[in-house]
């Protein structure tokens, strides 16, 4: 009986060491699979958007959200106040500046930040920005913990140079903005 105890006390030491290795470890790999799941469905309605022609080289930021938001097939669409409908944290970055959210079935949460030109000279190379939580309402809410902002491409010219991403983006693609160096270490993460 002694010896059975011994054996289940160290079995039980054994399973503490090893579950606390285990389990960080899939909780950051379900936080890169709903990061990369969220950024394809927002990849795929911005193809989308393009092949139809709502989404072009002069995007208007309420077509552009209102296509968006009946093309996510989201569980809930904010239109006025994302923060007091439910759709965004109120800790989370740009939280009270911004109309128009919503939340996807894999529990993400999505912040339009609107839309715009590259060269407002010539009105081409649109694009549009948005916030994506993985965790929705959950905490952190921190940019470069849980929360991304990423530049969506409609301009017709095979590269564009994007005002906020400062980098060279196809059109159609969804890509992390260059410019907010607080979530490189997650955007490596999640697109290695």
């Amino acid at each position: 009986m002694a010896e059975l105890l011994i054996s289940v006390a160290i079995l039980g030491v054994i399973a503490t060491f090893t579950l606390s290795k285990i389990l960080p470890r899939s909780s950051n790999n379900q936080k890169i699979a709903i990061f990369k799941e969220s950024i394809s469905t927002l990849s795929a309605v911005t193809q989308k958007g393009m092949m139809d022609g709502v989404l072009n080289q002069k995007p208007n930021a309420t077509v552009y959200t209102t296509y968006f938001q009946a093309n996510l097939n989201a569980l809930k669409n904010c239109s006025t106040n994302p923060v007091t409908q439910g759709c965004w944290a109120a800790t989370a970055p740009g939280a009270g500046s911004y109309n128009y959210a919503s939340v996807l079935p894999n529990g993400a949460s999505i912040l339009y930040l609107g839309a715009g030109v590259d060269d407002a000279a010539t009105s081409q190379n649109g694009a549009g920005y948005v916030y994506l939580d993985y965790n929705g309402l959950d905490n952190p809410n921190v940019e470069g913990q849980d929360v991304i902002i990423l530049c969506m491409g409609f301009g017709p010219n095979t590269f564009m140079n994007d005002v906020w991403s400062h980098g060279i983006m196809r059109p159609g693609e969804v890509i992390p903005c260059q410019n907010h160096p607080v979530s490189t270490p997650l955007m490596t993460a999640i697109f290695q």
